[in-house]
């Protein structure tokens, strides 16, 4: 086993454990809405397990793409110069979609309604 793939094993244990968590706290917010994991309402102990949570999570992703990349499979050319734009696109769209709502009101915090700009409809 070479550094790397326990560097992976890692990360993907540590996403794993997380996505736990998100899942386990969402099944707990539908089940009992008084006790609620999301949205947060406020800055409590949710706000911050749930947080840390999603960005181990996804850091967890990053981090193992980048030491996995092309080492199972290698899209072609076009295939790659597809979905590049789109994944842009998706990024660019969802940045800008945070930006309209609200910071505050994007993490699960409370805030005010939005019903101007996208949100109207």
């Amino acid at each position: 086993m070479t550094a790397t793939t326990g560097v992976k094993a890692l990360l993907f244990s540590v996403r794993l454990v997380a996505g736990a968590t998100l899942v386990v706290g969402f099944l707990i917010s539908i089940r009992s809405p008084v006790r609620r994991f999301w949205p947060h309402g406020e800055r409590d102990w949710t706000f911050w397990i749930g947080w840390a949570a999603w960005l181990l999570y996804f850091g967890g992703l990053v981090g193992v793409a980048y030491l996995d990349w092309w080492n199972w499979y290698r899209p072609p050319t076009l295939v790659q110069g597809i979905s590049f734009p789109l994944v842009l696109g998706g990024d660019v769209l969802a940045t800008l979609a945070v930006w309209r709502f609200g910071l505050w009101e994007s993490s699960g915090l409370e805030g005010h309604l939005n019903t101007e700009g996208p949100y109207w409809y």
